[in-house]
């Protein structure tokens, strides 16, 4: 996976950033990929297969 700049600026060499958009109320919406196996939110246990997408929202 090539690093893009945004991944390079903010020292994430494992992450791409797919897109950003500003929403309506002025907050940036960033999709990001990895090549990196997904972990748990809670636990951080990696999982051996994705079963669905997180989101950043807290």
């Amino acid at each position: 996976m090539a690093t893009d700049a945004a991944a390079s600026i903010f020292n994430l060499p494992d992450y791409c950033v797919e897109s950003v958009s500003v929403l309506a109320d002025g907050q940036r919406q960033i999709i990001v990929e990895t090549d990196q196996p997904p972990g748990c939110t809670t636990c951080g246990v990696v999982a051996a297969r994705r079963k669905e997408r997180r989101s950043a929202d807290p």
